[in-house]
């Protein structure tokens, strides 16, 4: 089945679509070894939810519990922004 508008994407799905996209679009190692760690926690804590019911409470908390620099924090939440535009243009969820 592809996946697309309407359909129930589990966040697991859409992580190892929005992988594939980005190893296909030939970004360079280190910043695909951030993007596999943010894949990585995104998966262990919501993966087998529906993409659609994560909300941005269940992201704020998932920020509390890093604890990194905030030129670390602010590049773990462009990663996580780029994800879920990923999604919103692949028609899974409206907003980012």
């Amino acid at each position: 089945m592809e996946l697309g508008e309407g359909t129930s994407v589990l966040v697991d799905e859409a992580l190892d679509r929005w992988m594939a996209d980005c190893e296909a679009r030939g970004l360079k190692d280190e910043t695909l070894k951030k993007y596999k760690a943010r894949k990585k926690e995104l998966g262990d804590r919501f993966g087998s939810y529906a993409l659609g019911s994560v909300g941005l409470d269940d992201l704020r908390k998932m920020r509390e519990s890093w604890d990194v620099q905030s030129s670390s924090m602010g590049k773990r939440i462009e990663i996580l922004r780029n994800f879920f535009g990923f999604c919103v243009e692949s028609e899974w969820i409206q907003k980012n």
